[in-house]
């Protein structure tokens, strides 16, 4: 085989590998496509089986509420139907008494369930207002009580604040009536001291006067006979000077003279 023989071949070789290379890279990406696909289908399936769980979930609830209902409203027939029955006895009871009386079923009125359905209902509305009533007038209670509470607090506050200030005005009387007495005692002290001074200045002026007159009356000297109490002390100083310097001097000419 010769050289043109053999690179025709590799190249023939080569093409196949190419081509070969192409189909598997297509069947790769076959491969993928066909796997993101399965994916996404199970993604899919998975939410769509998540859904249903929560849907039966939520039918499963609903279920047991509507067969809690029933019970409920079973419970609430079977209830009617005994009050119904029993309603039923009241009327039979009321029309058994009036047929022998003549007059209860007329005064009563209950002829029929309804009658005394409306009755009820008639009760019920009148309970229901003198309710509404009761708690108007206990709120108002409320109201007042407190109201008084703090009424009184008040009253209290202020009869302590006036408790205060009559305890605080009975000492300033007390300092008042204190000072007072002290001032009188003062003033009687100062009237005794005024009239004691009188007194005493009236024995000086009386003293004085007599020895003025006798000093005057014994003197030489022509004094004037002036009332003023000192000018007359002055006289009697001025005469009894006159009279020292005298005795003196005749004590003096006379050294044994004792008397």
């Amino acid at each position: 085989m010769n050289f043109s023989q053999r690179e025709s071949l590799i190249k023939k070789k080569d093409l196949e590998l190419q081509d070969n290379l192409v189909r598997f890279g297509k069947f790769l990406q076959e491969n993928d496509g066909k796997r993101v696909r399965a994916k996404r289908r199970a993604a899919d399936e998975i939410n769509l089986r998540l859904r249903k769980e929560r849907e039966i979930e939520s039918l499963t609830r609903k279920l047991n509420r509507i067969g809690t209902n029933e019970e409920i409203a079973d419970t609430s027939l079977e209830k009617n139907e005994r009050y119904g029955a029993y309603l039923e006895l009241v009327l039979e009871f009321v029309s058994g008494h009036g047929d022998g009386a003549g007059t209860a079923t007329t005064s009563m009125g209950f002829r029929e369930v309804n009658d005394v359905l409306a009755r009820h209902a008639t009760l019920q509305s009148t309970n229901e207002t003198l309710t509404a009533a009761h708690r108007r007038f206990a709120a108002e209670d409320a109201v007042l009580k407190t109201s008084f509470s703090e009424y009184v607090d008040t009253q209290k506050d202020n009869a302590l604040t006036l408790n205060n200030e009559i305890a605080l005005l009975k000492k300033q009387l007390e300092k008042a009536v204190r000072v007072k007495e002290e001032t009188r005692a003062q003033r009687d002290s100062s009237l005794r001291s005024d009239a004691l001074a009188k007194m005493q200045h009236g024995r000086v002026c009386m003293a004085t006067e007599n020895l003025f007159r006798r000093c005057r009356a014994r003197s030489a000297v022509k004094y004037k006979n002036d009332d003023n109490p000192l000018e007359r002390l002055k006289v009697i100083g001025e005469y009894m000077g006159d009279l020292n310097k005298i005795v003196k001097q005749r004590y003096k000419e006379n050294p044994g003279l004792t008397d």
